[in-house]
């Protein structure tokens, strides 16, 4: 997979004023990812998921130990990297990694990445739309209806 930027693109980025008000984050499962959820997902993933969530509600994507990004930055060996690119912009779509199966740290890396993913479409700065889990690599993105 081709070299991808930093954890934070186009994230929020936080400031230490203790009179701000702090925004509220909130993260919405789509139908099919809520059955999954409550019906399919080992307690293991369970916990990594609700890690991340607890995170976002109370930081957004700023902070967390595994890295963020856009899935518009498609590696360009995927056939498709350009329709695949396209419609992951047009959707705002991003994915986090979330240490399923577990977590790996790069050298140098201010971030841990992992197998998996959690993919969400990101429909405003404070609201994540969580869609699915898939591997990193090669990555599905997911149908949104």
């Amino acid at each position: 997979m081709g070299e991808e930027s930093s954890t934070n693109d186009g994230l929020e980025k936080s400031t230490s004023n203790t009179d701000s008000i702090k925004p509220f984050y909130t993260a919405i499962l789509s139908d099919e990812f809520l059955y999954y959820y409550d019906n399919v997902f080992t307690d293991e993933k369970l916990d990594l998921i609700d890690d991340f969530l607890e995170h976002y509600e109370q930081n957004g994507l700023t902070g967390w130990k595994g890295k963020i990004s856009p899935s518009w930055k498609v590696p360009e060996c995927y056939q498709d990297h350009k329709e695949r690119a396209k419609y992951a912009q047009e959707m705002d779509l991003w994915h986090a990694h979330i240490g399923l199966p577990s977590w790996q740290t790069r050298k140098g890396a201010n971030y841990s990445t992992s197998d998996q993913v959690l993919h969400f479409q990101r429909t405003s700065k404070t609201e994540i739309f969580v869609l699915s889990i898939s591997k990193h690599n090669p990555m599905d993105l997911p149908d949104i209806e």
